[in-house]
């Protein structure tokens, strides 16, 4: 599984690499099914960028069959202005241990604000989430 963690402008790479991913149709077909869940932190949905290409994806892919079509695509975004935030650990233990997957099997690409790449790195390493570091690979928008 493919965990993609973006809040405000972090959003870049994830759309830059999905919109690479999704078009290179000897990928799609060649590799192994790709599951991949998009968690991304905005103040309300008029500041995300990019989101009718979310929004398209997630209509097209999220009706797919895990493990069986080429690529699944789930988008989640939640909204700082209308109360719902940023995730919480509570949130990553329903994402990610009520799914069938191992943490063991994630991969994270992170990107975001600073303060929002350590609270999220701290949350999924912790002793209840169980991500390893080694599976997060991360961008930063330090300026």
């Amino acid at each position: 599984m493919l965990l993609m963690l973006s809040a405000g402008v972090g959003i870049t790479p994830m759309f830059a690499s999905l919109n690479v991913f999704l078009r290179d149709q000897f990928t799609l077909a060649s590799g192994p099914p790709l599951h991949v869940v998009h968690v991304h932190v905005d103040k309300d949905e008029q500041s995300v960028p990019f989101l009718d290409s979310f929004l398209h994806w997630h209509k097209l892919l999220s009706v797919n069959k895990r493990g069986v079509d080429p690529v699944t695509y789930r988008f989640i975004p939640k909204y700082t202005q209308s109360g719902s935030g940023r995730p919480t650990l509570a949130d990553w233990r329903k994402l990610l241990l009520d799914d069938t997957f191992q943490t063991v099997d994630i991969l994270v690409m992170l990107c975001g604000p600073p303060a929002f790449m350590r609270s999220v790195q701290l949350d999924l390493t912790s002793n209840e989430i169980g991500v390893s570091a080694n599976n997060i690979v991360t961008e930063a928008f330090d300026f």
